[in-house]
Parts: structure tokens; sequence; C-alpha cells
């Protein structure tokens, strides 16, 4: 039966037969119309299709083919040839570039495509047919818009043959922005057992980054400066931390411009030299703003860095950072979102003379880091700031890159409480004196919102020889109880111990001692600035007597038989407006002899509501844990139905599925 007609199709999606879904396929290709004209015959008993001939129209390019055509559909077996002469790839460029594929995206092209290839071999989940023949091209040029270089004289020979392909040699010249031709390109590449790709190749020229940015960069970055290139290399395409490379390669003049980033980066220049056991790194610079650094390194299985998780093992690296001035505010992408995530192990060190990210200003930092697939752990690290020095450990976990944790132990050294508080917080010239503290601190989130709802920490504050005030508070304090001294007080000791949770950081049995008697405090107060305190006051006598002390008794003070005057206050509100009021029974309690109950009440509403989220977060705990043991055993019996009914379908002549083996 003779047969003949004209096919378009549009909207190709690829992907595996298992996928149920569009969004499950790959529609990169979807953009594209492809237009095939046939003449030929079927022969409906051997289900055989013959071509006489069969033109394949991709935009302004055709591709011709013959052969035949076996069992015709999705599982067809092919034997056809294809020929071309001296087509012109500018055509093909053109049609390509209408695919969503990033390789494509704004390639212009031109110069000369022959081939002469054979396609044999069933079509289905197997793979693709086999490809045998040759492909020549001659005289292109390739060029990304956009891009201020291109490739001139882009000539190469391919041989494909059964699970391989070979280019044992190509050439091409790279012209630079300003028209000068650098050192020719030339390269090969082999490529075998396209189930599990072993590639071997080789590359040794001049390369301007500008030409192929587009290529190996976001859409919205530019890469300037030139590399000299002397690379070989041999392994598995899907682990690339198994390709062996050796050879050498330098980088200089090189830049980096995006929207993400804030600063231009610009100095980049490096040495990298290449064996199959490692890489060496040296004199890895670069500066954005007023921010530098330079980096030596040591890395065996670098080509693992740049894969994805679970492509092969990690790379193992060792480094050494050296800062003058590093402010991540110039360096860091602008926009939020996922960190990258570093798959390698081994670790270094940094030195960086001063350090800022926002409100962080240190300097002389020596950290000591440690690398693990998506952790990096700070086991030491030390740094002066604030008037003092701050040490101690961290750790971050970048396991989930959309819920990054960390957790911090710190020891902070005779740091300016001032110094300290005026850097992070409105709280400027409120509380002075010398702080020593050590705290531990857990997170995780990438949001403000996640960060706020995870952050829990403990710790102990101590302050020696400072003073507390002026401000909100303590002016409050002193407008209600009817003493002006009290703006500002002056303190031998505070003790703060504390722990942030909910939102809150919560002190509790905080203890004042100074010129004004002593000060027991407990309470909260939350992200939002809400205050909740119970403030216990003893005035001793001496200074009782010094001040006119029927103000403060008239306002609602009480004295004890030794004249010590008391002080019980509720201290509500927020911090910028703070309401202070007096707590009479508290002061009755302490006139009788009693421990303030009003401590004792908010000490044990903290400590419950602490057993209360720990108790949640148990509940939490166990509930998902009995909903994972429930989907295992659903998936258990799921499993057994399976194999069940696949066995008493052999056993009743049908054939076993794969559950049953």
């Amino acid at each position: 039966m003779a047969t003949s007609g004209h096919t378009a199709m549009r909207g190709v999606a690829r992907g595996s037969l298992a996928a149920r879904r569009l969004v499950d396929l790959d529609r990169s290709l979807a953009p594209l119309v492809f237009k095939l004209d046939h003449r030929g015959a079927y022969d409906s008993a051997s289900r055989r299709l013959a071509l006489e001939r069969a033109t394949l129209s991709l935009g302004r390019a055709s591709i011709d083919l013959s052969g035949v055509v076996d069992d015709p559909g999705p599982r067809a077996r092919l034997d056809l040839k294809t020929r071309g002469r001296a087509l012109d790839l500018a055509r093909l460029v053109d049609f390509a570039n209408a695919a969503d594929l990033k390789a494509l995206r704004g390639l212009r092209g031109s110069g000369q495509l022959s081939f002469d290839l054979a396609i044999r071999g069933p079509l289905g989940p197997g793979g693709p047919p086999r490809l045998v023949g040759r492909l020549t091209v001659a005289d292109a040029t390739l060029r990304y818009a956009g891009a201020p270089a291109r490739l001139e004289g882009v000539r190469l020979g391919a041989r494909f043959a059964p699970d391989s392909l070979t280019i044992p040699d190509f050439q091409a010249r790279v012209v630079g922005a300003t028209g000068s031709r650098l050192t020719p390109l030339s390269g090969r590449l082999d490529v075998t057992h396209f189930a599990d790709p072993v590639v071997s190749f080789g590359l040794r020229g001049d390369l301007d980054l500008a030409a192929i940015g587009p290529l190996v960069a976001p859409k919205d970055m530019r890469l300037t400066g030139r590399s000299a290139l002397d690379l070989e290399g041999r392994g598995r395409a899907k682990d690339p931390g198994s390709i062996a490379l050796s050879g050498r390669a330098r980088l200089v003049g090189g830049t980096v411009e995006s929207r993400q980033l804030p600063r231009k980066i610009e100095g980049l220049e490096a040495a990298f030299e290449f064996s199959p056991a490692r890489a060496a790194v040296r004199g890895l610079k670069a500066r954005a703003a007023r921010s530098s650094f330079a980096i030596d390194a040591s890395v065996t299985r670098p080509l693992a860095l740049l894969a994805k998780p679970g492509a092969g093992g990690p790379a193992a690296v060792e480094f050494q950072l050296d800062s003058p001035y590093l402010d991540l505010a110039e360096l860091l992408p602008v926009a939020g979102g996922a960190p990258f995530v570093l798959q390698a192990t081994g670790g270094g060190r940094a030195s960086i003379a001063r350090l800022k990210n926002g409100k962080l200003d240190v300097s002389n930092v020596r950290a000591q880091m440690i690398l693990e697939p998506g952790v990096v752990s700070i086991p030491d690290f030390r740094c002066d700031g604030y008037q003092g020095v701050v040490a101690g450990a961290a750790r971050f976990d970048l396991g989930d890159p959309k819920r990054p944790a960390m957790t911090l132990k710190a020891h902070v050294d005779s740091v300016q409480a001032d110094a300290l508080l005026s850097a992070w917080t409105p709280a400027k010239g409120l509380l002075r004196g010398s702080l020593d503290s050590r705290m531990d601190l857990a997170l995780r989130g990438a949001t403000p919102d996640e960060i706020k709802r995870s952050l829990t920490a403990v710790g102990l504050a101590t302050f020696a020889h400072g003073s507390f005030g002026p401000g909100p508070v303590p002016d409050e304090i002193a407008k209600t109880t009817h003493i002006a001294p009290l703006r500002r007080l002056d303190f031998h000791n505070l003790k703060v111990p504390f722990r942030i949770e909910r939102g809150r950081v919560v002190t509790d049995a905080v203890e004042m001692r100074g010129p004004y008697g002593d000060w027991k405090m407990s309470g909260a107060v939350g992200f939002d600035g809400a205050l909740d305190y119970a403030v216990s006051v003893t005035l001793p006598r001496e200074v009782a007597q010094r001040l006119e002390t029927r103000s403060p008794l008239a306002a609602g003070a009480l004295a004890d038989e030794q004249g010590n005057l008391l002080l019980d206050l509720k201290v509500t509100g927020t911090g910028r407006a703070p309401r202070v009021a007096w707590d009479g029974q508290a002061m009755r309690d302490r006139v009788a002899g009693r421990v303030s109950q009003a401590l004792k009440a908010q000490h044990k509403r903290l400590e419950r509501e602490v057993e209360d989220a720990v108790a949640a977060r148990r509940r939490a705990a166990e509930d998902s844990a009995r909903a994972a043991v429930g989907r295992a055993r659903q998936g258990l019996a799921d499993s057994l139905r399976r194999r069940a009914g696949g066995v008493l379908k052999g056993f009743f002549g049908g054939a076993l599925g794969d559950s049953a083996r």
C-alpha cells in the first residue's frame, strides 16, 4: 500500500513513560515545530513501512531520510539513513533557538554542516536508537546575543559508532571584545557507554569568558576575563568527582556582574594545577568595593564541588582564606532563597582583619572550619569586638537548603555593654558596664518569620561596674516611685540568666546590686517589645534617709522595721511605651517577712510555660513518629498485597509482575 503525506508536530514533551502528568515531562522542545513529508509503501502483513523519501523540516533547514520502519508506533524499529552536504548552520541554529534550552538561548551562528548517518534500533524505554556515521562542521562562527566575544573558525569532525561518540579534533579561535584574536583553542572528546557515559577530553588554548558566559552563568550574570587552558580529563559523567584531571589553567582579569550581586566583583585571578590525585589552587583573589580576599586550596575530586547532591562522593578540600577587609554585604547576593550547598569534606582556616555584615563589625577574626556534605562546622572561632573578645563554636546545617539550621555556642569576655547594645539594638546608652556572657543558641529557617519561630537560646550574662538608664523603663520607674535618681542606676554587678523561646527573651531571677540597693526582676520581653515583669527593690535605710522618703511613701512604697524602703512594681506595655504600677500585696508580704509573692508567681508561671512548650514539642514529635510508622505499615501492607496478587496471577497462568519477584 503506497503512502504519502505531511505531518506537523508541536508541543513536544519528553520524559519517562511512567509520567502521569504533563508537568512531569521536559517541555523544553515544546516551542519547536517539526514538519515531516514522506513518500513510501506500507506492508500490513509484515508491519513494515518502507520510506522512499522522508524530509524533516526544521524551520528553514531540512534533512532527507530513507530506509525502513518496522512496527510503526512508540516501539518501532528503525533502519534509516540520512545525508546532508554543506547545510547552512545558521538555519539550524535559528530553529534550535526557539527551544527553551539554556545552551541554545540567544545563540547565533553561521557555517556549514555535513553528515552521513545511519539510525538503527528500537524506540522505547531501552534508550535511543544507535547513531552510526560521521558529522562535520566547517568555518563556523558562534556568538551569544549580548556577548562581546565570539568563536570563529570553528571546525570539528565527529564519528558516531554504537554506544560511542568521538571528536578527535576540535579547532576554534576566540575573538575578544576588542577584536583581538587569542591563542587558538583545540580539543578532543570521546564518550562511550551512553547508559552510564565515560568521557575523555582535552582542551588547550586561550578562552574569553565573555564568549561562554551565557552558556555557564545565570541569565542575568555577565562574565569577563581570560583563561589559559591546558587540560585533560577522564571519568564518569554521572559522577563528576570521578573525572581525573591533569594539566593547568590560569584565570586573569575576571569580573562578575549581576543584579543579584550588590557590587561588581573584580580582579578575579587564580592559578590551577591539576593531577589525577588533586587540584591545587594558588592565589585565588577577588575584590568587590572595599572587600577583598585570597584563597589557597587543595582539592581532590574537584568537579564534585559542582555536582548535584547524590551525584557520587563529595570533594575533599583543604584551604586557607585571608582577607584584610571583608564586608559580606558587598559580596553576598541581595535576593533571599536557599543557600548554596557545598558537596565537600575537609576544612581549613580563615583569617580576617576586619569582618562586617550589617550590624556585625569585628576584627582579628580567626576561625577553624570543618566541611561535610551540606554542613559547615566551626569548632573554634575568636574575634575582637565591642571593646572585648568573642569566642566559641558554630555549626551550619544546609542539608535541607529551604530550612537551614544553625547552632552557636559563644563566650563573650569583657565586652562593653553599651558598644554591643548600640550596634544591635536601639538601646544606645541604656546599659553600661563590662559584660561577660555564655550562650547556646539554635535556629532553623530561611525567612525572618521561620527564624523567629524556631529561635531558642539559653545563657547567662553578667555585668560589672556599670549603669542602667536613662531610658523609657527607668524613666517610668522614677516617675511612678517619685524617686528621680532611679532614672540612672549605678550598679556593682548585674546577673541576667536568660533564655529565648516562642518569640520572647525570658530573664528569670535577675539580680542587680549597687548603691541603690538590691533589685530582683523576673519576666520576659517579646520580639515585638512587649514587657511583662515583676520588679522587687530594697533601698537600704541610709539610701532612703538621703532621699526625700515622703514622696515615695506617699506614692505607694512601704518601709520595713529596719527602715529599708520597699518597692514592688509591675512593668508592662512595650519597651518604648512602658507602664509601671505598684504591687501593694507584694510589698505587704515583704513587710510581714515573706518572700515577694509576685516574684514567686512570675517564676512559677514562666516555669509552667516552659513545661507546656516542652510538652507541645514532645507531642508534635510523637505525632510525627506515629504518622511515619503508620505510613511504613501501610506501605508494607500495600507491598504484601501486590506480592500476593502477583503470586496468584502467576499461579493461575499470568506472568509474574516485578512486585512478585
